[in-house]
């Protein structure tokens, strides 16, 4: 369960590079309901007073997955990563923003070769890389 909750983080992330930017909370379900990390974080050992190891760990565990032209580094810059607790409980989220990145081109590496990921809707689609070049050549809200 782990590799796949991961892997849609990762997906997430790469599609709101290769799009416009945007938040991932993670910690919310779809409906915008706050469900908290507390439970992960317990089976994880992290308590709340442990954020800074948590969302350390939690940066390893995409930077060495999301590629760019450059690696990861091509994208650092553009994402910020943020503990925050929910008011009047021991329940937090985790919340990773992704400013707008100009001309990007994040992929992660998959069985079968490069995917790489875009909003679709409030979903996201996985491209290889000519259907990701045309996608972008034809994208009219493209900066």
């Amino acid at each position: 369960k782990q590799n796949f909750v991961e892997h849609r983080i990762r997906k997430n992330i790469c599609s709101l590079i290769n799009t416009e930017g945007g938040k991932l909370f993670i910690g919310a379900n779809d409906d915008g309901e706050l469900i908290g990390l507390d439970r992960d974080c317990e089976r994880a050992r992290y308590a709340l007073k442990y954020m800074k190891k948590f969302l350390s760990k939690m940066n390893q565990k995409w930077t060495n997955k999301i590629l760019g032209e450059s690696g990861f580094e091509d994208f650092q810059t553009y994402i910020k990563q943020t503990a925050i607790p929910i008011a009047s409980s021991k329940k937090w989220i985790y919340l990773i923003e992704v400013d707008y990145v100009p001309d990007p081109l994040a992929y992660l590496m998959e069985e079968g070769g490069e995917k790489f990921y875009v909003r679709d809707g409030d979903g996201t689609r996985g491209l290889n890389f000519e259907a990701f070049k045309k996608w972008k050549r034809h994208r009219v809200d493209f900066h």
